[in-house]
């Protein structure tokens, strides 16, 4: 009998273990096969087909050529009424589109020129704004300097 003093780390022996259980399980699967085999034990139910391709059987009627042209000349009309149906609907339907189309361009030159006119208002806004900090600026100096040559009173000690 093998131990595990005997192999060089733990792992290994493992590893060997398995491969003995995965040995002896291939021995018993074949011996159970070749028990089946020999013995003819648990013999398959013989499989059949259905139908049987082989099977030929006469057709009650056949289509005579008239009558199957008589049924492509009635499918060939109902798709050209269906198709002048769809014509028709297709035009109403390009219509609607070219409406619609003309209006999406109105609106995308009225958004851009919203979008210049804002522009423009934004820039003068800037321009008002700067002119209202340089007058804020002019007055601060101004007080600053009125209140710097300014002297103050003197006070009394008492």
């Amino acid at each position: 009998m093998t131990t595990l003093a005997q192999f060089d780390s733990v792992p290994a022996s493992i590893a060997a273990w398995l491969a003995c259980l995965a040995f002896v399980l291939l021995l018993f699967n074949e011996a159970a096969k070749a028990r089946k085999t020999i013995f003819g034990a648990d013999k398959a139910e013989p499989r059949t087909i259905a139908p049987q391709p082989l099977d030929v059987r006469e057709v009650s009627g056949y289509v005579r050529e008239k009558d199957c042209q008589k049924r492509h000349d009635a499918l060939d009309q109902q798709i050209v009424c269906q198709a002048a149906a769809h014509r028709s609907d297709i035009g109403q339907l390009h219509e609607k589109i070219n409406g619609v189309a003309r209006e999406v361009s109105e609106l995308t030159t009225a958004v851009e020129i919203q979008g210049q006119r804002l522009a423009a208002i934004d820039a003068k806004l800037d321009r008002v704004i700067e002119r209202q900090q340089e007058v804020a600026q002019k007055a601060i100096q101004a007080a600053v300097s009125a209140v710097v040559h300014t002297p103050a009173p003197l006070r009394k000690c008492p």
